[in-house]
């Protein structure tokens, strides 16, 4: 069965890019939205956990390893990481400049590899 989980919240166009579970929650990484996007599986809650980072087409794309995370930096200059366990966020600069770099994030092995924009 599909059906749609009103958000509480008008979003923008593209507002998140990706999804990735942890426990009993998805995480959806902000593209043109200013936080990530937290839906609780079992009860089809939403909440929403602010990022300082600003800007059009952050992220595209999320994928997790262990209880972290992480998403690939579209136009972001950073990799940002969600700690699922506190939700806490952190990034990691990333020393490609640009926009659209990359679009996508999988983890293979203990590696995180990003599709090329």
């Amino acid at each position: 069965e599909i059906h749609r989980i009103p958000l509480d919240k008008k979003s923008i166009r593209a507002g998140w890019y990706g999804i990735a579970q942890y426990g009993t929650k998805l995480y959806c990484a902000p593209c043109n939205e200013s936080s990530v996007l937290v839906i609780d599986g079992d009860t089809e809650e939403i909440h929403y956990i602010p990022c300082l980072v600003q800007g059009k087409q952050k992220w595209g794309g999320i994928a997790a390893y262990g209880s972290k995370l992480f998403c690939a930096p579209k136009s972001a200059s950073c990799v940002l990481i969600i700690d699922a366990e506190t939700e806490e966020l952190r990034t990691i600069p990333c020393d490609v400049n640009g926009d659209q770099k990359w679009q996508g994030i999988a983890l293979y092995g203990s590696k995180m590899f990003c599709a090329p924009a």
